[in-house]
């Protein structure tokens, strides 16, 4: 193991400590963990290559007339926390994950790099608070915002000019872009099967970025459970790009997502445009095919969704 390596490990294990009560070294690039928040939430974070992907198994008890709800609850949580479905035989798995893409310059030293929102102890902070308060949500409690050590302030605290930064952060990120009004970009995504543009918005805690890759005013509920699988399951396949759906009235807004709780750098963002148009190649014209009704049934069919299980969404 090089010394870089080994340094980004107690780095990462001593940001996970200040996040839980007691962390375990699984092997020489896992932890397990609990997070205290009501209900313990066990959790495990993994090196791969260079992501650090962390993981929940909620249950696997959850009735398929329930996955819709789980596109609200993703479109409502902060930072880059979501809910995924994976499949397992007969049933589907509901899993917490949160994945952080690792920068090179993470371990050097470097001190723009120690200054930078994106640095990997404060991501790991943001992350263990955006899985508790996300659990919280599933389970039907109070939701929770983000609680980040006062030493990691968000770089809008300082910034008099957001909207310039994250012009300039885009521009580095080496994705091109144009600009619709004053903080709100347009990135037309790498897709060959369509055309899709992620809005970039910086919020007051922040950065969002959302490509919408379908709407609808009229889908049943079979074209619903079929959409679900479909975004759930992307979700799980495709790291930072999280599935959400936002509905006013019947009108609903189907869509990929990634949200940093603080100022994102570039590299993140070069990362959340390309995780965005691998989402968008992968189920963004599925996505409109599964309005059908007769479609979504032969969907459903075709990966044995389950249809009957004494579980309910939300419990124990």
């Amino acid at each position: 193991m090089s010394y870089t390596s080994k340094g980004r490990e107690n780095q990462i294990a001593i940001a996970l400590a200040r996040c839980a009560t007691s962390v375990k070294r699984a092997d020489d690039s896992r932890w397990e963990f609990s997070l205290a928040n009501g209900k313990p939430l066990g959790v495990s974070a993994c090196l791969i290559e260079d992501w650090l992907v962390f993981d929940a198994l909620i249950t696997n008890r959850i009735t398929r007339g329930a996955w819709w709800d789980l596109l609200r609850l993703n479109a409502a949580v902060d930072g880059l926390s979501k809910f995924v479905l994976t499949p397992d035989e007969d049933s589907q798995n509901l899993h917490l994950r949160a994945e952080i893409p690792l920068q090179e310059d993470e371990d050097s030293g470097d001190e723009c790099a120690n200054k930078t929102d994106g640095g990997l102890t404060t991501r790991v902070l943001e992350t263990c608070a955006g899985l508790k308060a996300a659990f919280r949500s599933f389970r039907g409690e109070s939701f929770v915002e983000h609680q980040v050590p006062a030493s990691f302030e968000t770089l809008e605290g300082r910034d008099p000019k957001p909207a310039e930064e994250l012009r300039r952060l885009c521009g580095d990120s080496g994705w091109r872009f144009i600009e619709r009004s004053e903080g709100r970009l347009m990135i037309e995504l790498d897709v060959r099967r369509g055309f899709y543009q992620a809005a970039v918005e910086q919020r007051p805690a922040g950065a969002e970025i959302v490509v919408e890759i379908a709407s609808s005013d009229a889908l049943t509920e079979t074209s619903r459970q079929a959409l679900s699988l479909l975004l759930l399951g992307t979700g799980a396949l495709v790291k930072l790009a999280r599935p959400s759906i936002v509905q006013t009235g019947e009108q609903v807004s189907i869509r990929f997502e990634v949200k940093f709780v603080s100022t994102p750098t570039a590299a993140e963002l070069a990362h959340a445009f390309s995780s965005l148009s691998v989402a968008c190649a992968l189920s963004g014209q599925e996505a409109r095919v599964l309005q059908d009704e007769a479609t979504a049934r032969d969907y459903l069919a075709i990966l044995g969704a389950q249809t009957s299980i004494s579980a309910s969404y939300g419990s124990d």
